[in-house]
């Protein structure tokens, strides 16, 4: 987790400037678009993997998907680290 949370840290501004462009531009909507799409497809990995180890049930594959794919969002880390002070590591 410490590789994700790193890569959204960095990756904020970046983030933050794509989906204020995304109002204005269309090939950067587009685009962006696909990056919010392609993200729980990137995670159902997750899934297969946590009930493989006996973490989760099968049936909660779905739900964890789910819950990564929120959990690992740069509005989440903005959330976190803007509004409350949290710093990536934590």
């Amino acid at each position: 987790m410490d590789l994700v949370s790193a890569s959204i840290a960095h990756s904020d501004a970046l983030w933050q400037t794509a989906r204020a462009a995304a109002d204005a531009e269309p090939e950067i909507r587009r685009l962006l678009g696909q990056a919010l799409e392609r993200r729980p497809k990137d995670l159902a990995i997750a899934g297969p993997w946590l009930v493989s180890r006996g973490l989760i049930l099968p049936d909660e594959a779905d739900n964890a998907v789910a819950t990564f794919s929120v959990l690992v969002s740069h509005e989440v880390y903005e959330q976190l680290a803007g509004q409350f002070g949290y710093s990536p590591a934590e």
